[in-house]
């Protein structure tokens, strides 16, 4: 049986601090045979160049990058409906 992979969402609290500490976390679920095509890492627009930097060594981690001032779990869900990177939802 061919596994399919996909993409992982990790939406954890976008603080600098808080991304540094799941930095291990993200890397865990990519490292070996996962079952995960790469990972998706919410983070407010105004830490994406510090969390690109972070993961600048892989290209399977990708920063969504949610602007200031707007309720991010509603862009996080936007995302996931557009991209439909996961199997379940409304």
């Amino acid at each position: 049986m061919i596994q399919i992979r996909k993409p992982v969402l990790i939406h954890h609290h976008m603080g600098v601090g808080d991304s540094i500490i799941c930095n291990g976390l993200v890397r865990s679920l990519l490292m070996g045979n996962s079952y995960f095509s790469d990972a998706i890492v919410c983070s407010w627009e105004r830490n994406v160049k510090t969390i690109q930097r972070m993961y600048d060594d892989t290209d399977r981690v990708h920063i969504l990058s949610i602007p200031e001032n707007t309720n991010e779990v509603l862009a996080v869900n936007q995302f996931l409906n557009e991209s439909k990177i996961c199997d379940f939802g409304p």
